[in-house]
């Protein structure tokens, strides 16, 4: 008997979704779910997965965390300090199981030491954060998919605030492992936004393709104020700097970093030559018929 209606596939497909999910659920229940958990968390041996709860109907499941009692260690000062209390219960989004949205509970111990009643660490996220490590890489490697705080938000099912702010936390850290050292040659472009109604401008490190700083706008003024936050004393170590052929730029890079080699781009270069060719080929077409419809013919053909 063949189904032809969209009602009857949908309920065939609602029942086998809900039979495979108990399926699987079963099976990693019986393969040590929760030491699943606990992998997946990074627990240590001071850390202990209570409870697992599955709501069905929310799409939901509950992990209980609850921390043993071992040797607690000051997140300010590294003594080991004393238990003094518990805070309370805290919930953390972590990854997605099986469709379901995943919450991670725990009263997290405060500990007594020399700096004062401190809150320990835990080893599933940062301070003051209601994201699990492993949630916010995986929204790291969405917004990198995706390019868009939007898009991410919609397919995790998160709000765009907190995926915001996931964004600047992952950049802030960024920053605190980047190091300047070794760096010789740098590379200052522009990048247009808001329909090209506004500009940003990038500072890279021209050999490694990595990104150093974005400040908004392209002025002169401003790029002047990057490198100094950026380079510091270090710019006589500059050999090449790499530009458009922005005046700004150019400028700045003649002014500030005059011992530095001034190079343009190889795709601003080549633009401005197929622009140049262009308007030869449109001036010369007016009186030389055989010029028109020779337009990529001229640009594109290497042989010309």
């Amino acid at each position: 008997m063949k189904y032809s209606t969209t009602a009857s596939r949908s309920c065939n497909d609602d029942y086998l979704i809900d039979f495979l999910f108990r399926f699987v659920w079963s099976a990693l229940l019986g393969k040590g779910l929760m030491a699943v958990m606990r992998y997946s968390l990074g627990l240590g041996h001071d850390w202990k997965v209570d409870k697992m709860l599955v709501d069905e109907q929310k799409q939901r499941i509950e992990v209980y965390i609850l921390h043993s009692g071992g040797a607690s260690f000051c997140p300010e000062t590294g003594e080991r300090g004393t238990l003094y209390d518990h805070r309370s219960a805290r919930a953390w989004r972590h990854l997605d199981w099986l469709e379901f949205k995943c919450f991670v509970h725990c009263r997290v111990p405060r500990i007594q030491s020399s700096a004062g009643v401190k809150t320990i660490e835990t080893p599933w996220a940062g301070a003051s954060t209601r994201s699990t490590h492993a949630f916010e890489r995986w929204t790291i490697d969405l917004l990198k998919a995706t390019k868009n705080q939007t898009k991410t938000a919609k397919l995790l099912r998160y709000g765009f605030g907190v995926i915001n702010r996931i964004l600047h936390r992952s950049v802030f850290r960024g920053e605190k492992r980047r190091s300047l050292d070794g760096i010789v040659h740098l590379s200052v472009d522009e990048k247009a936004f808001q329909r090209g109604h506004a500009y940003a401008t990038i500072i890279s490190d021209s050999k490694r393709g990595v990104v150093l700083d974005v400040g908004e706008g392209r002025d002169k003024i401003l790029t002047k104020a990057l490198l100094a936050r950026l380079l510091g004393d270090k710019k006589a170590k500059i050999k090449t700097i790499t530009t458009d052929m922005w005046k700004a730029y150019i400028a700045l890079a003649r002014e500030d970093l005059p011992d530095a080699k001034l190079i343009h781009d190889r795709f601003h270069l080549v633009k401005y030559l197929n622009e140049g060719i262009d308007q030869v080929r449109r001036r010369e077409a007016k009186s030389h018929t055989e010029l028109k419809h020779s337009r990529y013919a001229l640009l594109k053909n290497k042989e010309n």
